[in-house]
């Protein structure tokens, strides 16, 4: 016993479900002098058709110094032909996967896999009340009972609340009834019986007064138009004048147009004369700046020469251009080297006075009193609690002894008398000893300063080493920026050496841009002279030509000038002697604009004499006077009125019908809907009164039972040898076959019976938990405690149990019983371990 044979299912259900069963924990099972757990199961299953192999691997392990509980490992592959083939890694995905393999939750497995000590015993004596609690527990029959009962109450709840809910919504239809409904439909039939009354009355006087005002609008519109007739006749004597100087107007336009062209013909005859004489003056000043080009044009060969001199020069600044670029890239790097050799030395500075500050602190912290002293006093502290436990010993055998003393006598009352003398001499009567329990406690601070103390040491030794560490780095990375900028700067010197001696010691880009510059100017002035010339060149040819074109023009423009006098002459003839031609045309405004008013003028007026005859016929004789207009309008609106109120009436009416019937169309639908629900909370109310009590659930579960017992009957009959059966009827009871079939009370059977019979259904119960599983269920343990089994009794059920065996099922039996060794062929055998060692485990096949 205590050996770890049901430990070996613990680690069945770590691997497979990732936690024990009774328990949520995934580090209270792990050895805290150990820190880390590991479990590898391997397991053969009935998958699909075909039997496949898995494995599944997890590590756990304790917080240790972390702040939090480092994650579980877990792992689940298939094997196939010595192959491991991954299915599923990470904790939660495993458990998922394992649970889909197996078909079974773990408080499933629990209860058909594993089947623990005693319960099935318990089982079948217990109480009725108590059996059902515990079957409602195995086949979560719950639901049927408090849950099926909770769940009513809030169907009932729900019920409530909506009836209520409907019968508030039904108040707002209170007046909506039957009854109203119908009133107002009376009510819509006078409304249109009256409005189709006025309804015929107005369409026949809106005829009547429509001729009416027909005929009255035309004897308005025929004084309208007397009156327009009249206006325009005062206006025909100015029209008929306006007709004449528009008739005139284009002769008198022409006319001025042409002495407008003569005028200008002779003020451009003038400033082309102008022009002739600017064009003579600016062809000599051309002329003479010709002259003076000729005389500097003797300069261009040596300013030629000089632009092919600085061309030369310009040449060999460009090949040397890249030097001055990478050594300008050279004095740049060296300026940086520079700032960075500068900031390392800083650097190795600070690094050095850290490592002395830490060597320091770690000197004192070694120096201190307190670790100096420190072992001293925990070998001292360790002495007394040796001294205080053999005081401790000394003290108990001296009270025993003494107590020996009073029941020996003879001798050996003498020999135990002179061992209590012995013993009081080496120290047992001392009283002034510390309590062992008060100085371990200070052992354990005294260990815990100096755990602290050594702590510290590593951590300060760790930073020195860390600080002496990134010193070296930086010495060597001084050492290595230094000579890189010996080498950059003797490839500089070399450089700007010949440089200079190119650049005379000016700088390249200020003699570069010099010389170009001048170079530009040179050429700039050669170019410019030579544009000049030829802008001169064809300046001077074109005032040529512009001479002879000006001269031909003026000779053109006295022509023109003698055409438009005759032209001038000839229309004079055709006005009148007297005629004011610039008058004439100033009194016109706009030609077009007004002629056409006058056509318009013209065409109004006719139109107005032809509307009035129009009108003076189609009235004729009859005349309509504005108080009989009135009259006859009063009398039309007042029946029109009385026709749009009678419409509004029989509108709103039929609204309101309208809206009543929505309303109690609503009414009756709601108060449907409350009869509904009110039918459905009676069928609750009824089912209240069949749960009530568990009643139900006692109903479910004994019909569970009855099914268990047919099926652990069928086992019993196998196990018994046909002598035993077995019944519920509400209890359990044996059927004696032996003795006719009768019935008898589970407590009058024997002990082995009685094992017999909680076994049969033990196994009727697994096999109905298993049937919830997906997969075929072929092995089951059973820790029964065999050690209460008389070897006759154990027998029993070692026969009972060869009897259930098959090819296709196995059996486990945890026992530490040696009788079972001969009957079990294979056997897991596991062997207590010690202080060093943990248990061991060998097979046995």
């Amino acid at each position: 016993t205590g050996s770890g044979k049901s430990t070996i299912l613990d680690g069945i259900f770590l691997a497979l479900y990732g936690r024990l069963p009774a328990s949520n924990s995934v580090t209270d099972f792990i050895n805290k002098t150990v820190g880390v757990c590991t479990v590898n199961f391997t397991f053969e299953i009935y998958v699909e058709n075909e039997r496949k192999f898995y494995g599944v691997k997890r590590e756990y392990k304790l917080k240790g110094d972390r702040k939090n509980v480092p994650q579980p490992k877990a792992t689940l592959f298939e094997i196939f032909n010595g192959e491991e083939r991954p299915v599923a890694e990470d904790v939660s995905r495993v458990n998922l996967k394992v649970q889909e393999i197996i078909g079974l939750e773990i408080s499933d497995f629990q209860k058909c896999i594993v089947l623990p000590q005693g319960q099935f015993s318990a089982f079948v004596t217990m109480q009725r009340a108590a059996r059902l609690n515990m079957v409602s527990g195995l086949f979560n029959l719950e639901k049927y009972g408090e849950k099926l009962e909770e769940n009513l109450k809030k169907k009932e709840l729900a019920l409530n609340t909506k009836i209520a809910a409907l019968n508030e919504g039904i108040v707002y239809y209170a007046n909506d009834t039957l009854d109203s409904l119908k009133e107002c439909e009376n009510q819509v039939g006078l409304a249109k019986a009256l409005f189709d009354e006025y309804n015929e009355k107005y369409s026949k006087n809106k005829e009547y007064f429509s001729d009416f005002k027909e005929i009255y609008d035309r004897c308005k519109n025929l004084e309208t138009c007397e009156k327009q007739i009249l206006e325009r006749q005062k206006l025909i004597p100015k029209i008929e004048e306006k007709q004449q100087i528009l008739a005139d107007y284009k002769k008198a336009e022409e006319l001025l147009e042409l002495l407008s062209q003569r005028s200008k013909i002779t003020f451009a005859i003038k400033g082309a004369d102008g022009e002739f004489q600017n064009l003579n003056v600016r062809l000599e000043s051309v002329k003479s700046q010709l002259l003076e080009l000729e005389k500097l044009a003797e300069e261009d060969p040596v300013k030629n020469q000089r632009v092919s001199e600085i061309n030369t020069y310009l040449a060999l600044l460009e090949q040397s251009k890249d030097d001055f670029i990478k050594n300008a890239k050279r004095k740049d790097e060296l300026d940086g080297l520079r700032a960075s050799l500068k900031k390392s030395n800083e650097y190795l500075k600070t690094l050095t006075q850290k490592s002395q500050e830490l060597k320091s602190s770690l000197k004192s912290l070694e120096n201190s009193d307190e670790a100096l002293t420190l072992p001293q006093k925990i070998q001292e502290q360790i002495d007394k609690i040796i001294s205080s436990a053999k005081g401790v010993f000394l003290r108990e055998e001296i009270f025993f002894l003494t107590e020996l003393s009073k029941k020996a006598d003879g001798d050996l009352k003498l020999e135990i008398n002179d061992r209590v003398k012995t013993l009081l001499r080496s120290g047992g009567e001392a009283d002034d000893f510390i309590t062992t329990e008060s100085a371990v406690k200070t052992l354990n601070a005294l260990y815990a300063l100096n755990d602290k103390i050594s702590e510290k040491k590593l951590k300060l030794s760790k930073e020195i080493g860390e600080v002496d560490g990134n010193v070296l780095k930086t010495e060597g990375n001084i050492n290595s920026t230094t000579q890189k900028g010996i080498d950059l700067k003797k490839e500089w010197d070399e450089v700007n050496r010949r440089l200079e001696n190119l650049t005379k010691g000016e700088s390249f880009e200020l003699l570069t841009a010099n010389l170009q510059k001048e170079r530009k100017a040179i050429i700039e002035e050669l170019d410019g002279r030579n544009e000049k010339r030829t802008a001169l060149t064809n300046k001077l040819s074109t005032l040529r030509e512009a001479l002879s074109s000006k001269e031909g023009e003026i000779s053109e423009k006295k022509l023109n000038l003698d055409e438009l006098n005759a032209k001038i002459d000839g229309k004079r003839i055709e006005l009148r002697p007297d005629f004011d031609a610039e008058k004439c045309v100033q009194s016109v405004n706009d030609y077009d604009g007004e002629v056409k008013e006058i056509e318009d003028f013209w065409i109004e007026y006719k139109a107005l004499l032809v509307n009035k005859e129009k009108l003076e016929k189609a009235i004729g004789d009859r005349r309509i006077s504005e108080e009989e207009f009135a009259a006859e309008r009063e009398n039309f609106d007042n029946i029109e009125k009385i026709y749009r109120e009678s419409d509004k009436k029989y509108f709103e009416l039929t609204k309101t019908y309208e809206n009543l019937s929505q309303n109690f169309a609503k009414r009756c639908k709601i108060e449907q809907e409350i009869f509904g629900l009110e039918k459905e909370k009676s069928t609750v109310d009824k089912l209240f009164e069949v749960i009530k009590g568990k009643k139900f659930l006692e109903f479910i579960a004994d019909e569970y039972l009855s099914e268990i017992a047919l099926e652990a009957k069928s086992i019993l009959l196998e196990v018994s040898g046909g002598k035993y059966g077995l019944r519920y009827q509400g209890e359990f009871f044996i059927e004696d076959n032996f003795r006719g079939g009768i019935l008898r009370k589970v407590d009058t059977v024997s002990g082995g019976e009685l094992f017999l019979l909680s076994l049969s259904l033990s196994l009727a119960l697994s096999k109905s938990i298993c049937a919830k599983s997906s997969r075929p269920i072929e092995f089951f343990f059973l820790d029964e405690g065999f050690g209460a089994l008389d070897s006759g009794l154990l027998q029993v059920v070692m026969d009972c149990l060869d009897k259930l065996k098959n090819s296709s099922f196995t059996i486990g039996v945890i026992s530490h019983v040696e009788a079972l060794k001969e009957r079990i062929p294979a056997k897991i055998n596991v062997t207590a371990g010690d202080l060093s060692t943990g248990s061991s485990v060998t097979i046995t096949v």
